[in-house]
């Protein structure tokens, strides 16, 4: 958990609030062994990208943003282990450029205003 960048938790509006206090309190016992301020910083200071389901996103047509669309194939893609094969279950998974938010001053403002 200390190397992973980033959590992508799909489905997560259907989750009882126990699922994420309990995420919450893992990751920042396990985090606190490399950074002591873990404790003090929701789900240890590692990022989450919290969505809705992206098999349905993935399949509609409904939504007119490409870009929705594409990070829904990726996603379910890398969920599916069909991301850098083949590998016995650890791998290295590159996130595309033209996914990533490159140009911010505040991640969070940018993040939050970027949906």
């Amino acid at each position: 958990m200390r190397k992973t960048k980033l959590i992508i938790w799909d489905e997560a509006v259907t989750m009882n609030i126990y699922c994420f206090e309990a995420v919450d309190k893992s990751l920042r016992d396990i985090l606190q062994l490399g950074n002591p301020n873990s404790l003090n910083i929701p789900f240890g200071g590692k990022p989450i990208v919290l969505s809705e389901n992206m098999r349905l996103w993935s399949q509609s047509s409904s939504h007119n943003e490409d870009v929705v669309k594409e990070f829904a194939d990726w996603l379910l893609n890398v969920g599916e282990e069909k991301v850098n094969e083949p590998n016995d279950g650890e791998v290295e998974i590159e996130i595309p450029n033209k996914l990533l938010i490159t140009y911010f001053n505040d991640l969070i403002t940018t993040n939050i205003s970027s949906t």
